[in-house]
């Protein structure tokens, strides 16, 4: 049987985030007949790792649903249903998951909606998390004073001599 013209992947009910289901309507027209099929396909949450994708179904569909895409190896995520990939700050070193090791022992970093955030240094070292006066995730990192210099609060911003 030879397939003439052929609609697929058409949805009509979509997932949300909270969804169990996708419906799907698949369609072929043969010499012969009309053949059609309706499934049902389960929505899977994304894993630790990846980051939702929106699909968006051809003209006529109900809407979005997604695909799961792993996130690089210097990137984090914290919940893969919620937030997106994000850039390792240059104080963690980032697998790809939730998973981080801070650069600098002893710096504690807290998760915060979607991010790490930096919140203290250890005793010697600066906090470091803007760029031009402006917060940046990115750079957030524990930077070491210089001899002679020291900087002993929990938040201390600037080494002092």
């Amino acid at each position: 049987t030879q397939i003439l013209t052929a609609e697929r992947n058409v949805v009509l009910q979509s997932c949300t985030s909270g969804g169990s289901s996708v419906v799907m309507k698949l369609a072929a027209v043969t010499q012969n007949q009309n053949l059609e099929a309706t499934l049902k396909v389960e929505c899977l949450p994304c894993r630790q790792g990846q980051t939702r994708t929106s699909i968006t179904g051809p003209q006529g569909s109900a809407g979005p649903a997604w695909s799961c895409q792993s996130c690089a190896s210097d990137e984090y995520i914290i919940d893969p249903n919620r937030h997106t990939c994000q850039r390792c700050p240059r104080g963690l070193t980032c697998h790809g998951t939730d998973q981080v090791e801070p650069v600098v022992a002893g710096s504690t970093w807290v998760k915060t909606g979607g991010y790490f955030n930096l919140t203290s240094c250890p005793t010697g070292y600066s906090l470091l998390n803007e760029d031009e006066n402006r917060f940046n995730a990115e750079v957030q990192r524990c930077d070491q004073c210089n001899e002679g210099e020291e900087c002993t609060a929990a938040q201390c911003v600037a080494c002092q001599p």
